[in-house]
C-alpha cells in the first residue's frame, strides 16, 4: 500500500512565496515534491555540484551565494541532531529543524533587491527548494507527508525537495517545468538520489506501506534510531 500526500496542509515554500511576493517575479502555481534522507557525505556527493542560495529571506547586502560548506555543516548538525534519538522540540530545536536552502546551476537567476544594509530575494525563476520536513500519522496512513514542521517537529524525519511544475510570471503567461532554467537541476538531484536511496518500506500494524521517502542503505541504518520511529511505532523493512 501506498501512503498518499496529504497536501491540505501546505508546505512552507508555498506560503514563503506570498510573503514574500514583492520581491518575486513569478507565481507558483504548483510545486513537484520529493522527500528523501542521505547520510551527510551522500548528502555532499549528490550537491557539491550546485550553488546554494537563501530564497526565502532577507540577506545582507553584500551577499551573493551560500558557501558550501556551511550548508554542509547545517545538514550535518540536523542529521546528527535526529540520529541522536532525541524528542526535538521546536522552541529548542528550531534553528536546526529550520534548516531550508535554494539549489540551483544558474546564481546569475538568484538575485536580491534593496537598500541599506538587508536585501530580500528578487529571483527571475525559481531554483530548487531544499527543507527539513516531518510526517503524523493521518486517517490510515501512519506517515503524512506536507505538514508544517513546527506542527510536530519530534517527527522530523528527512529532507522535502521542491521545484514548481509551473510558474506565472507577472504580466507574462505561464511557464511549465521543461521551459525553467534549472528543470535540468531537479532531474540531475533527482537521478542521483534515486542511484543510491531507494523508497522506504515500513510495516505497521501488520501492514507494508511504500512511503515514497527514497532512504539510502546507509542512512536507513541511522533511521532506526531517530526518535520519529520509535514514537509512530513503525517497523523499517
Amino acid at each position: 500500500m501506498e501512503i498518499p500526500e496529504r497536501r491540505g496542509n501546505q508546505s512552507t515554500a508555498v506560503w514563503r512565496f506570498v510573503i514574500g511576493d514583492i520581491g518575486v517575479q513569478y507565481f507558483v502555481e504548483s510545486w513537484k515534491n520529493t522527500y528523501f534522507l542521505l547520510t551527510p557525505a551522500e548528502f555532499r556527493s549528490v550537491f557539491n555540484d550546485f550553488s546554494f542560495v537563501v530564497s526565502y529571506k532577507r540577506v545582507e547586502k553584500e551577499y551573493t551565494v551560500s558557501e558550501p560548506e556551511q550548508i554542509f555543516r547545517q545538514y550535518t548538525v540536523l542529521y546528527q541532531l535526529l540520529s541522536s534519538g532525541k524528542q526535538c522540540v521546536w522552541s529548542e530545536d528550531y534553528d536546526v529543524l529550520g534548516f531550508s536552502i535554494g539549489v540551483t546551476a544558474h546564481p546569475e537567476n538568484c538575485c536580491y533587491s534593496g537598500t541599506g544594509r538587508w536585501r530580500i530575494p528578487n529571483f527571475s525563476e525559481p531554483c530548487v527548494e531544499l527543507q527539513a520536513f516531518c510526517v503524523r500519522p493521518f486517517g490510515n496512513t501512519p506517515l503524512s507527508k506536507g505538514w508544517e514542521i513546527s506542527q510536530c517537529p519530534q517527527n522530523t524525519i528527512g529532507i522535502e525537495m521542491m521545484f514548481p511544475r509551473k510558474i506565472t510570471p507577472n504580466q507574462k503567461e505561464t511557464q511549465s517545468f521543461e521551459t525553467l532554467a534549472d528543470h535540468t537541476t531537479w532531474e540531475d538531484i533527482c537521478k542521483r538520489i534515486k542511484t543510491i536511496a531507494p523508497n522506504l518500506y515500513i510495516m505497521h500494524n501488520g501492514k507494508k506501506y511504500n512511503t515514497r521517502i527514497r532512504v539510502s542503505q546507509e542512512a536507513k541504518k541511522d533511521l532506526q534510531k531517530f526518535y520519529s520511529v520509535q514514537n509512530l511505532g513503525i517497523c523499517i523493512l
